[in-house]
């Protein structure tokens, strides 16, 4: 089925463990210092940076469980053990990929951040955002291209979700829908914070 056709990827994908795996174990549990060292986000020194994004992370792996709750797609492991994971296989639902939901909720909010310190910067992000993603890279000599920094911000967020395929523990598919449900989260958490979330719902 479409499960077991992505098992190839994880198979490729162990060919890179023995180069990820300084990536891959701290990751299992911290990778804002992976944004902090790309970004030069000190958190110690914004405490009120620091707040908001555990604010975030909070409000998102609450969706991004009820999600997994919900699909209770099996593991790789459980499909096949030649799998072999390198770190510890996590009991809940393989889709969608928490670490892909968090890696993008954190790159789009601290691209919201950024963006908010920007000389100029006008309108809706979610709208900036949208068309920055839609440029190409600078390096394919386009005239418009995405801001530089942003594609970093990115491609680490990528890179984080790809080391969970290469670990063992997730399928491509996972990381895809993961990527896609924490810009969505987050990009509603930010409208929330700006005063653009709605009415609170009436449950009299």
């Amino acid at each position: 089925d479409a499960i077991s056709s992505q098992l190839e990827y994880l198979r490729q994908g162990a060919d890179l463990r023995s180069d990820r795996m300084n990536e891959i174990l701290p990751q299992k549990g911290d990778m804002l210092s992976f944004y902090g060292a790309q970004q030069h986000l000190n958190l110690y020194g914004k405490r009120w940076t620091a707040i908001l994004l555990h604010a975030l992370y909070l409000a998102v792996a609450a969706q991004e469980q009820r999600v997994k709750h919900f699909c209770t797609v099996p593991r790789p492991i459980d499909l096949t053990p030649k799998v072999q994971p390198v770190i510890q296989t996590p009991g809940h639902s393989s889709y969608p990929s928490g670490h892909a939901t968090e890696a993008f909720c954190f790159a789009v909010m601290l691209a919201a951040l950024r963006r908010k310190t920007t000389k100029g910067a006008q309108g809706s992000f979610a709208d900036w955002l949208m068309g920055q993603l839609a440029k190409p890279a600078a390096d394919q000599g386009a005239a418009d291209t995405a801001e530089d920094w942003l594609i970093l911000l990115f491609r680490l967020a990528t890179r984080i979700a790809e080391n969970r395929t290469i670990a063992g523990v997730h399928y491509p598919v996972d990381s895809a829908h993961g990527a896609i449900l924490g810009l969505s989260l987050t990009l509603g958490f930010i409208a929330h914070c700006e005063g653009g979330g709605g009415e609170e719902p009436d449950f009299d």
